[in-house]
Formats: C-alpha cells, structure tokens, sequence
C-alpha cells in the first residue's frame, strides 16, 4: 500500500489547572492531510474518530489469494499514521459500507457480502481493537434476490443497529432497520422506504435521547397521484422499535444524508437543482418532524452537499463537493461552516491536482474535523483523509507558499517554506531537492520535510501545481476537404485536460457540441475555437462534399458460429467493385490480416471477423461481424444424483443436446434409468456437428441393510416386552420417533389390547429397511382352570408324552384356541368347530401352558393345561 503522508510536527502542550483538587487535561490533536493505498486498489466508505484519538477507515480492496474484493479496515493513530490494516477476504466479492467503535474497544462494520444462494447478504463482522475476526452473521433476504448492508449504529445497551436494502423478487425492493443483540441476533425490524427510495451509509443515525432517525429520498414517488419529484422520508422509531414518526417532505431538493442535533432534533443535508445551477441544501427539523428552517448554500459552481452535522457550538459544519474551477469534469472537496440559524461562515477548499470527491466528514475530540475523500490525484493511491483545525484549516508549523497552483507549459515555479526553518535544520522536498525554496516546471503535489538540530521532524500539507498545455486547433492540413458520412471532424492536436471545445458551422454556434470532434452532418464551413486558461487557438475548415459510404458488404456467416476443432470455415461476400480488406482478433481489438484483401478469406481460427469495403473515395463500410468458436465442449455423462446408491434406488444418465446417441448399452436415446451396477458411456454427434465421445460413470448399488425384530408375540398385558433391532445400524428410528436401539412394548389397558411396533434404520451407506412386529396383550394375571363364559368347553390334556391335547365344544359356533408358555408366547392357534378336537403332537416340552378360547366378541375361557 502506497501511504502519501504530510505530517505536521506535533507539539503536546498539557495544561494542568488545580482547582478543589480537581485536574483536567486539555488534548490536542494533529492536522494532518494524507492520501492511501496502492496496487490493491483500496477504496473507503467512511471514517471514525475512535477512543483513543486515533481514527478507523472502512472500505474494500483486492484479495489477492481468492481474486476478489475483500473487506478493508485501516486503523490510524492520532497523527493519521496506520497502526495496523486488515482485509476478511474470501471466494466471494465483499464491500464494507459502515462502522463503529463497540462498548468493548472493538469494532464492528456492517457490509455487503456475495454468496453461493445470492447475489449478496448483508453481513456484520465484529473485530477486536486489533482487527482479529471475533464473530460474524449474515442477514439473508426472507423473500428475494440480495439483501445489502448499508450503515450501522452503537446503540447506549451495547448493541447494534442497522440498515439494510433488501432486492426482493418482481419489484419488491424495500430498506429496513433492525435492532441487533450483543450476539447479532436480531432484536426487533422495521421497515424504513420503499421500493424506489435510496438510501446510503449516512442514513440511519441515533439522536441523544436513543431515538433512532432514517432517511430516505424518492426521485420519484410515484405512491402517489400524480407522482411527486424529489420526496424526503424521515421515520423516527424508539429504541424498542416502535414507530414514532413517519414523515413526508416535497422539498423538491437531493437528500443525502441525516445527523442527529443536541434537542433531539434532525440536521438533513442535500443539494438542490434550480434552473441547471445545483447547491447544498440543509433543512433543520424539531424532534417531532416540524420544519424549523431550510437553506440553500453556494454559489454559481455547482456545489452538492453530501454530509452535515452539529457542531459542539451549535452550529452546523457541511461536507461537499464543487467542480473544478478550470476542470469542470473534475471535482475539488468543500466543508462550509454556518452558525445555528445556518447563516454561512466560511467555506474552505481541499483537493490537489485531478478529481476528489467527499465521502464522509465528523467532528473530532479537538473540536476539528477529520474529512474522507476518494481521490485519483495522487497515483494508485485513493483514499483521501484530511484532518483540519475547527477553522476548517490544516494547521501546521510549517506550509509551503508559491503564487498559485495553475500555470502554463513552459512556465517555472518557485515554492518556499514559511517560515523558514531554524538554522541547522535539514529539508528534503518530495521531488528529491533540498533547500528553503525550489523551481518546479512539472504538474505534481510537493511536500517537504523538515528536521531541526534536535532531530524533530515535520512535513508540510500537499501543495500542487498543473501545468497547462497551449491551446492548439488543428482541423487539417488543406483549407478545403470532403468527409464520408458518419467520420469524425476531429482536433488533431493532442487534447489537454484544461481544454474547453467550442464549434462552429458557418459561424453559427453548434451550442451542444463540447469534444475535440464531430460528425459533419452537411457540407459548409467547420470551425473549432480551443481555449484554456493559458490562451485561445481556432482553425477552420471547409467541408465541400460529404460522400455517401459504400453499401455495406454482406457475409455469408454473422453472428456466432461453431466449428469442429481443427476444421476451417471459409468467409465470403458477393464481389461489389470495390476494395476488401479482411480484419481478424483473437480477443480484444480486431487487427488487418496482411494480404487477405479478396472477396474470401479462409477462417482457421478462433476468433473476430469481419471484412471492410472501401471505394475510391476512401469511405470504408463494414460487414456485421462473426465470432468464430471451436466446439470444444466435452462430452461428460450428466448424472441427476449420486452414482452409488441404495437397492431399490436409481440414478438417470444422461447427455447434452445432440445426435446419434449411442451407449454401450446398446441404446440410442439422450438419457437412460439406471438401477444396477456397472460402467456406462456413449458417443454422439454435438449440436455443432462435431463428433463426440464421453466419459465413463461407474454406478454401485448398496444392499439394503437386514433388519428382524422377530415373531409376533402375545404377552400379559401387566408384563413389557423389550422389541430389540440389533447393533451394527447407524440410525434407529421407532414409531413414536425414538431412536435408540431397543423399543420397550406396554400397555396401560387392564383389558385386551395390542400394537404394531416397527422401525427404520440406517447404514453406513445410508440406506433404510423396516421391519415391524405385533405385540398382543392378553388377559391372563388370573388364568386357572374355571369357566369364564365358555360352559361348554373343555381344553385338557391327554396326558401322553407326546404333548396331545383335547378339546370339547359343544356350541354350534366355531370358537379360536390359543396355547401361549408361560411368558405369554404365542405357540399355537387353532379354530374349534362343534365338537371334539384333538390336537396330537404338540411337539411342546412337557409343562405347564395358557390356554385361552374367543369368539369373535370376547374371551371366553382361560385356564392352564398341563402337557406330560
């Protein structure tokens, strides 16, 4: 980073008055002007004082290691030297807008951020008093394209606040104000202008009584109807975030910013244009939105105000911008002075050679200002930072004087210091030369640094010098000429940044022509008048004819056209008696091909071309031109999902747009549904023509993970059964939603009851099987051999080893009986119809076993049975 610094010598003088035992100190600060930057083109959106006197710089700047846009933060100490500087770059574009010193010592800046889902989120990023990164949070749109950070406030509880612009989807663009908590979560939001509205880092501010104030300015309010030119909305909102004002103003005047005043009132700043004259607007409001007073600032120049604020004497200080005085393209900075009813004081003017332009201005500790400009005066370097005394000067023990700062080429020079320096004091000026005073003949910006005898040193405010070159007019070589249509008349001498361009067709002023050319629209006399302020210079020609241009050649190919690598397109146009020349680029600028002047021309590169057409008076027409490309797409198998995948899954193959599909399947269409496992590829002809052949996917199908719970099972319904999937799986997932491994089955009905439990899990490869089980609950806490309802059934034993059992129904009904062990397993099931059934070999152990008999309504017998 290039650093242009002008440092004055500081001499720290402490006051110390005794009074009642109490001491106060009296700090004053420097007044400095530098400029910033370098290769990595730093740019900055707005200055702070800080605690400790020193200053903080927000911005942006290239990130070398991602090539984008990074966030910049520069911190300054009280002489405007940096302390340290750091960038919070990324793979994405950042741009910081916004900061403010926190309760901490910290800062944080509020910004603009690109991302993967948007085209950008606002973003804020706290950092330590060092510049380490200690948290961030991104604000997301709820319903659109971006949203953009825009400024940020220290609320008095520690917190923030800020406004943001959301680019919501169709038209539904609005800015908002949010309140955040020490942990940036949002507080509370609220809606501050609407689609069409601007608003920008000087637009939401905090007034003493904690109140916060937005501006916003329409260009066009067209909410109403008619619609209304230059609209001004002021909204108060409380610090709880309820609306407390909400304010319309048609002052037909630019609103750039809103400062708070000491009453809890508002200070706005803006400019207004009248008749093509524009000037610095301030408009003063009560804390209820009532006009207290307006004026309108400047003079014939042009001057735009882009920033006001109270001053600690009640007065008013105005940042601005005015044009150059000999460059009106360029621009110098203004502050203006006025006292409380905003009657001008004084105004002062900063700048050096080229274009500088306000950016942000605040009072600091010493009752000076320190002021932010964008600058391209001082080579790569861009940020412009002045700090003046509360005169609005750069006070400083020394300055160099000279008699101007505008001369002629060929002029000299001499610049001095005053005062001068003490005997044995050494100077070194920036251009290399020592000495009290120098002769300059050169445009630049002179510093010179000064050390006395004891080695203090010191260096001076910028002083700049532009040497103009001499007006010259020079149309054409012959008195009299002829022009083809459309060509420009134009200055043949070089063209000087002080020049000022005035026409003339036979002596009638061309009022709207202001270049160094034009297009003759007829024949007469042309004449051009150069003046700067070095002198005048005029030249006239006569233009006696003004040739019609050739048709323009027609070529059988424009547009965009593909080709096969390595093939060749040949050009032509249909032959017309006239001159062909053929132009060709690879990139930038299209260039003559040597030789290629016939009516066709062989294209075996990529590239731009066209061919021009010229007849015997030298007038030139040009075909539309023709991209050439090679069709260099490859040709990739296109999958809609993973490659590897469960069984039962798919994944579809497919390919671009083309031809002559052919997989090594076998199939001849664009896209295939694959469910098995293999190598896949094909060949095809591109949309160009072009043959082609893939690349080959491999596709993997994962076995569905094996899942049990076991047998349907009958239990005691005051007894749980514990259902058991197995380990080994990496997901559980019951059907309550549980997810452990195991499912204890219940119940809390004291009659019959029953359940389905069933579960889902997952493996490694993250594939799902289910499996299920019923568990049935059953009456059987008193299960002896007596009759429940079922007189008419008999369940016993027949007492063989072979575990055989009878069974009497003497219903006419068909009745189902359960045999169930000891733990309420369900062995068997069997329907009864009338009369005797015999159930032999069991195959059950020899014990004691449930019995149980139902109907299709109810229980109708229990009992035990004992098998021998």
């Amino acid at each position: 980073m290039k650093f242009y610094f002008f440092i004055p010598y500081i001499r720290f003088v402490l006051l110390t008055i005794f009074f009642i035992s109490a001491k106060s100190t009296l700090y004053s600060q420097p007044c400095f002007e530098h400029a910033f930057g370098g290769y990595l083109n730093e740019e900055a959106s707005l200055v702070r004082p800080t605690f400790d006197h020193g200053y903080v710089i927000i911005g942006t700047r290239d990130d070398t290691t991602h090539h984008t846009r990074a966030y910049y933060v520069l911190k300054l100490d009280s002489l405007g030297i940096p302390q340290w500087e750091k960038s919070y770059g990324d793979a994405f574009n950042q741009n910081g807008s916004s900061i403010v010193q926190t309760y901490d010592s910290g800062y944080a800046f509020v910004g603009s951020h690109a991302s993967a889902l948007y085209n950008a989120v606002a973003e804020v990023v706290r950092i330590s008093p060092t510049g380490s990164l200690v948290a961030s949070k991104t604000y997301p749109p709820f319903d659109g394209w971006a949203t953009e950070g825009i400024g940020i406030v220290a609320t008095p509880d520690s917190g923030l606040a800020i406004s943001t612009y959301t680019d919501g989807f169709i038209s539904q663009n609005f800015y908002t104000l949010s309140k955040l908590k020490q942990d940036l979560s949002i507080n509370w939001t609220n809606f501050v202008s609407f689609d069409g509205s601007i608003m920008n880092e000087h637009d939401a501010v905090q007034s003493p009584t904690g109140n916060l104030f937005t501006l916003g300015h329409y260009a066009n309010f067209y909410y109403s109807s008619p619609p209304i030119l230059n609209v001004t909305e002021v909204r108060k909102i409380s610090p709880g975030g309820s609306l407390l004002l909400d304010t319309l103003y048609a002052w037909n005047s630019v609103s750039n910013s809103i400062s708070p005043t000491s009453d809890g009132g508002v200070i706005i700043c803006g400019d207004r244009d009248t008749l093509g004259d524009k000037n610095i607007s301030i408009t003063l409001l009560d804390s209820t939105g009532n006009l207290r007073w307006q004026k309108i600032l400047g003079s014939s120049r042009n001057e735009s105000g882009r920033h006001a604020r109270q001053t600690k004497d009640g007065g008013f200080v105005i940042l601005g911008s005015v044009p150059h005085l000999y460059f009106p393209l360029l621009n110098d900075i203004i502050l203006v002075k006025v006292n409380a009813q905003g009657d001008s004081l004084w105004t002062r003017t900063f700048g050096a050679t080229f274009d500088d332009v306000a950016v942000h201005m605040q009072e600091t500790y010493d009752g000076g200002f320190i002021i932010l400009g964008r600058t391209n005066s001082f080579d790569s370097a861009h940020i412009y930072l002045i700090k003046t005394d509360s005169m609005g000067v750069i006070s400083t023990p020394y300055k160099i004087s000279g008699p101007g700062n505008y001369f002629c080429k060929g002029d000299s020079v001499v610049l001095k210091l005053n005062p001068l320096p003490a005997p044995g004091s050494t100077v070194q000026w920036s251009s290399s030369e020592t000495g009290d005073s120098i002769l300059v003949g050169k445009s630049g910006n002179y510093t010179a640094s000064i050390t006395d005898s004891l080695g203090n040193s010191t260096t001076t405010p910028n002083y700049f010098l532009f040497f103009a070159t001499i007006a010259d007019a020079r149309l054409s070589t012959s008195d009299t000429m002829g022009v083809c249509t459309g060509a420009k008349l134009e200055n043949l001498a070089a063209a000087g940044l002080s020049f000022s361009y005035t026409w003339y067709l036979d002596d009638t002023l061309l009022a709207d022509i202001k270049t160094n050319f034009l297009r003759p629209t007829r024949s007469g006399k042309y004449s051009l008048r150069v003046d700067n302020y070095c002198g005048t210079d005029a030249d006239t020609v006569v233009i006696d004819s003004l040739y019609s241009l050739p048709p323009a050649p027609v070529m059988n190919f424009s547009g965009n056209k593909f080709i096969c690598v390595g093939d060749s397109l040949n050009l032509f146009v249909p032959d017309s008696n006239l001159s062909y020349q053929w132009w060709y680029s690879p990139a930038g600028p299209a260039q003559p091909v040597a030789g290629a002047t016939d009516t066709s021309f062989m294209a075996l590169r990529e590239g731009y071309y066209f061919v021009q057409a010229t007849d015997f008076h030298s007038c030139e027409s040009s075909s539309i031109p023709l991209n050439i490309y090679f069709d260099k797409y490859p040709a990739y198998v296109n999958t809609s999902g993973p490659v590897s995948f469960c069984q039962g899954g798919h994944v579809i193959l497919s390919a671009p747009s083309g031809t002559d599909f052919l997989w090594n399947t076998g199939d001849t269409v664009n896209s295939l549904f694959i469910n098995t496992a293999g190598d896949f590829w094909y060949s095809m002809t591109s949309m160009f023509g072009c043959p082609k052949f893939s690349d080959t996917v491999r596709t993997e199908v994962y076995l569905k993970p094996y899942i049990n719970l076991g047998p349907d099972t009958t239990i005691c319904n005051y007894n749980n059964f514990l259902v058991d999937a197995g380990p080994g799986y990496n997901t559980y997932l019951w059907q309550d939603g549980s997810t452990n491994q195991t499912f204890l089955a219940g119940t809390s009905s004291p009659g019959l009851d029953s359940a389905i439990y069933f579960v889902d899990v997952t493996d490694v490869n993250a594939c799902a099987n289910r499996d299920s089980i019923m568990v049935r609950f059953d009456v059987c806490q008193t299960v002896n051999e007596y009759l429940l309802n079922g007189e008419n059934i008999i369940v016993k034993s027949t007492g063989s080893f072979e575990g055989g059992i009878t069974a009497y129904n003497s219903t006419s009904d068909n009745v189902e009986l359960e045999i169930l062990n000891l733990s309420g397993q369900l062995l068997i099931s069997k329907i009864l119809g009338p009369g005797l059934t015999y159930l032999a070999g069991t195959g059950f152990p020899p014990g004691l076993y449930f019995y149980l008999v139902r109907d299709q309504k109810q229980l109708l017998k229990a009992g035990k049975v004992l098998l021998q």
